[in-house]
């Protein structure tokens, strides 16, 4: 048997917590979907109890959590990015006028919707003897996510999960992958900053963090104990971190006026057609410094750690927006 049968795959709910054919495959790099159980106890005084009795101890199932981690692909992203970001909007691209369309601009953006889409996720795990063994995990929601950068990696993606159950009575599904797709690397990575002026801005790392303020322990006295779909019950939180060698002050000095900045970060991928590539870019319109002083090593260069919080401006421009072009038709 081989570890190379296992397989992670995802399908959309039309209703939370009803299970969806699992269709699409995502090549995750770890198996961390666990169900979250407690135990009811109950216990008095007794004659003759050696320890708890067995009659007075009942496992509570109260779904649990998961995540998919990947590097991000050309292709067949889209649901899984759906998935995190509650507004998506797309636009066929064309080489020219009068042509047909050769790739699609998939744009996924923060707003104030209560919580993202419901989705089935199917974990095929490999028994010992031979064949796999379908988890089927249901009510599954996107609660926080991470998109980060480093030299000599791929771009990751992280989304963290909560789901209502798991099952095991669901038939397997057949995992269906991109027929062509390659991974954004680092030296495809280029990131931008604008309102300081600064001898020079190239980042070792990037990474961005997205706490999607959901409450995810709605229990009620109904409904066989089981969970409720979760929903909104903080403001999103969004924050991230860039790593540079310290060069001047003027990234301290944005940090300690508390400047607003904006920055993007943009994957410029393969060429799909004239003027067309695979393309990631991820658009912070207003972010704020959170620090930090500059440190000095005995075996490195002296660096500029810049931890940052995303903001709203105000003016209805997403906090988050990722634009993601694709020759997918569909998320």
């Amino acid at each position: 048997m081989s570890v190379l049968e296992g397989a992670i795959l995802l399908g959309e709910e039309t209703t939370y917590g009803t299970p969806a054919t699992p269709t699409r495959g995502y090549e995750g790099k770890a198996d961390s979907w666990k169900r979250q159980t407690e135990y009811q106890e109950s216990q008095g005084f007794r004659p003759g109890m050696h320890t708890l009795r067995s009659d007075r101890r009942r496992p509570m199932h109260k779904g649990g959590e998961g995540e998919i981690e990947l590097d991000l692909l050309t292709s067949g992203a889209g649901l899984l990015l759906a998935s995190v970001f509650t507004t998506v909007t797309s636009k066929p691209l064309v080489p020219e006028e009068g042509k047909d369309p050769v790739a699609t601009e998939f744009t996924f953006a923060t707003d104030v919707r209560e919580s993202p889409k419901a989705l089935t996720v199917q974990v095929l795990r490999p028994r010992a003897s031979g064949g796999t063994v379908a988890f089927t995990h249901t009510g599954v929601v996107a609660k926080e996510f991470t998109l980060s950068q480093e030299v000599d990696q791929n771009l990751t993606f992280k989304a963290g999960f909560d789901f209502q159950d798991v099952l095991l009575t669901q038939p397997a599904g057949t995992p269906a992958y991109p027929a062509e797709a390659v991974p954004f690397a680092w030296s495809e990575c280029q990131i931008a900053l604008t309102g300081v002026t600064t001898t020079e801005f190239a980042p070792s790392k990037f990474e961005l963090n997205g706490d999607l303020g959901l409450k995810t322990d709605r229990y009620r006295l109904a409904n066989g104990g089981r969970k409720t779909r979760p929903f909104r019950s903080q403001v999103p939180a969004y924050e991230g971190s860039l790593a540079v060698d310290f060069e001047d002050v003027a990234l301290y000095e944005a940090y300690i006026k508390g400047s607003l900045l904006g920055l993007t970060a943009t994957w410029i991928g393969a060429l799909i057609a004239p003027g067309i590539h695979h393309l990631v870019k991820v658009e912070l319109p207003t972010i704020q410094f959170s620090g930090e002083s500059p440190e000095m090593s005995l075996d490195d260069l002296t660096q500029q750690p810049l931890p940052f919080k995303v903001l709203d401006a105000g003016d209805g421009t997403p906090a988050v927006r990722l634009t993601y072009v694709t020759t997918d038709t569909a998320p």
